[in-house]
């Protein structure tokens, strides 16, 4: 998710925000996948309320999970990319990560093997990482492309991704990145950002943040914060601009699926006027 050139500026920002900071949002799922049953929806929804203590409900993961785990016996691909999320992330004291790592490729076979696009994304993902699993950058791709395909968000940007980082192929990949943005997915205005300043291309750096901004990323959010408050790529520093982006990221539901921000450009304004690249 986080790109070498902006790294810092990413885990700078991350850990100077409120511990809620450190809860993934539920990503945006492609629009075909197997549901399941009217049961299946419901308990999946009371899982995700039990997970977040909304609702009514009192926050215990534990419990949560065995919602989760309920509600994909009854066909709920979503169940299981919840259940695996939170193995990522609520559960991390819940055996070694290694132990997790496998138990998420499980789950995420499961909805695979439902018809699901976004499980073959996600293990898209754990192939080009090796996480649960031997490293094979080759089915990362197959796998990616295939989500991408089949209209995944995330599986836009990971084969965009891909596309750029191995294939070397730039403007195939920026589309990628660009549909994926398109399609809700505004973390994937992180690598398109990446591409730009490899570049030292000022204007597409922040294009491509906004855009994800614009989309509910909370990553592209934290980086626009943390450019200008320390006034990197091209920008002088602006406390007030800092917080303003600094604020939208706080102000979101770490728990929901993320939702767009539709007056972005009143509540931020553009800059009119930038500087010449800056190495951070």
């Amino acid at each position: 998710m986080v790109n070498g050139f902006f790294r810092t500026l990413f885990f700078t920002a991350l850990f100077s925000m409120t511990a809620s900071a450190f809860a993934q949002q539920f990503p945006v799922l492609s629009k075909t996948r197997p549901a399941g049953t009217k049961d299946a929806e419901d308990i999946f929804q009371t899982g995700m309320r039990i997970r977040s203590g909304k609702g009514g409900e009192k926050k215990n993961p534990e419990m949560a999970g065995d919602y989760f785990e309920l509600s994909m016996t009854k066909g709920s691909a979503k169940a299981a990319l919840a259940l695996a999320d939170m193995y990522r992330y609520e559960f991390v004291k819940k055996g070694a990560k290694s132990k997790r790592d496998k138990y998420r490729v499980t789950l995420y076979d499961y909805a695979a093997k439902a018809g699901c696009p976004d499980a073959w994304a996600a293990l898209a993902g754990c192939h080009e990482k090796g996480a649960g699993m031997k490293k094979n950058l080759e089915k990362a791709q197959e796998l990616a492309q295939k989500a991408a395909e089949a209209g995944s968000p995330k599986g836009m940007e990971i084969h965009g991704r891909l596309l750029i980082e191995q294939k070397k192929d730039v403007e195939t990949g920026r589309q990628w990145l660009q549909r994926a943005i398109n399609a809700g997915n505004g973390d994937a205005g992180m690598p398109l950002a990446d591409t730009y300043a490899r570049e030292k291309d000022v204007l597409g750096i922040v294009r491509s943040l906004r855009e994800g901004a614009a989309k509910g990323s909370r990553p592209c959010l934290m980086v626009l914060s943390g450019i200008f408050a320390n006034g990197h790529y091209g920008q002088t520093k602006d406390a007030s601009h800092a917080a303003c982006y600094r604020k939208l990221a706080e102000a979101m539901d770490p728990y929901d699926t993320p939702q767009p921000i539709a007056n972005l450009d009143r509540l931020c304004p553009k800059k009119k006027f930038l500087m010449p690249f800056k190495n951070r």
